[in-house]
């Protein structure tokens, strides 16, 4: 990834293990997220990654514009969205964008709507019961020191 900070995760790990669920993201409600951030989602068991989509651990805009990122492995149990980096002067064809307001939801197999009911499932294909949501920004700024994580004198690391 990107960031070469130790990333916290949030919420408390359910107190029944044996169900398959959500043990916590790096991002959480009200936060200020840097463009060129990693989001981790860590789950109890094992992640069978060929159900890991953008249909089932999605990031939108209010306007339902999805981030474009990559999903991969950072472990047996955790899902790494890394978005795409900006290339251009102004720092606007990223996979976040400045100053917008972003939608993490891991989708549960209740979950209605565009997905409904495809979720995660771990390696025994147990399907995730418990979904997610996380509202969080992306910030404002001419200053790259601002914008991104791991900035190099005169260059973002990404």
């Amino acid at each position: 990834g990107c960031s070469g900070e130790a990333t916290n995760l949030s919420l408390d790990p359910p107190s029944d293990t044996t169900e398959f669920a959500i043990r916590g993201t790096s991002v959480i409600n009200g936060a200020v997220w840097k463009l060129n951030r990693e989001i981790l989602v860590e789950f109890t068991q094992d992640v069978d990654f060929s159900t890991v989509s953008p249909s089932t651990i999605q990031i939108v805009d209010t306007q339902g514009v999805p981030a474009i990122g990559t999903y991969s492995s950072a472990g047996p149990k955790i899902v790494r969205f890394q978005p795409r980096c900006p290339t251009n002067a102004t720092n606007s064809d990223g996979g976040f964008g400045q100053g917008r307001t972003y939608r993490l939801t891991v989708v549960s197999q209740t979950s209605s709507g565009i997905g409904g009911g495809v979720t995660v499932q771990n390696t025994a294909g147990d399907r995730l019961v418990t979904g997610l949501n996380v509202v969080f920004t992306t910030p404002t700024s001419t200053d790259e020191l601002v914008l991104f994580v791991d900035v190099v004198a005169g260059s973002r690391s990404c």
